[in-house]
């Protein structure tokens, strides 16, 4: 498989540690080299350096919106310790086929304003709510 965008280890370093550089960073270029020459993603297309780094990056943009509060505080559990995966776990788990959607705000606030109402409810309520300002304006 012919790779592109192959990046040195000095390149490949220099990005994760801008991430997370937690773990064995040469175990991790080396498992990098081996996935994106012998793995393709799940629609066929071939693993880029890219998309592993985007979507590693988004892992610990959503892991950071979830738990920096909790680790700052010192009150991080061991179950949301393992929910950070370093790099060369983040590829051996294939986590590169994941969506990490990228959230704005605050847990706490958003808990305390929406408590534990889901995403998709608040969502539907606001759909419900627009739908009456799309409604003709009847003048009398």
């Amino acid at each position: 498989m012919l790779m592109d965008n192959i990046p040195t280890f000095e390149q490949f370093k220099g990005d994760i540690d801008e991430i997370y550089p937690d773990g064995d960073l040469q175990a991790a270029y080396k498992r990098l080299l081996y996935y994106m020459e012998n793995i393709t993603l799940s629609n066929g297309s071939p693993l880029s350096y890219d998309l592993i780094i985007d979507k590693f990056e988004r892992h610990i943009r959503q892991w950071k919106y979830k738990y920096s509060k909790k680790e700052a505080d010192g009150y991080l559990s061991a179950e949301a310790e393992k929910k950070r995966k370093n790099i060369y776990d983040f590829i051996g788990d294939t986590m590169y086929e994941h969506e990490f959607p990228i959230q704005r705000g605050s847990v706490e606030r958003d808990g305390y304003l929406f408590g534990n109402i889901a995403l998709s409810e608040l969502k539907r309520q606001l759909d419900i709510y627009l739908q009456k300002f799309k409604q003709p304006v009847k003048l009398k």
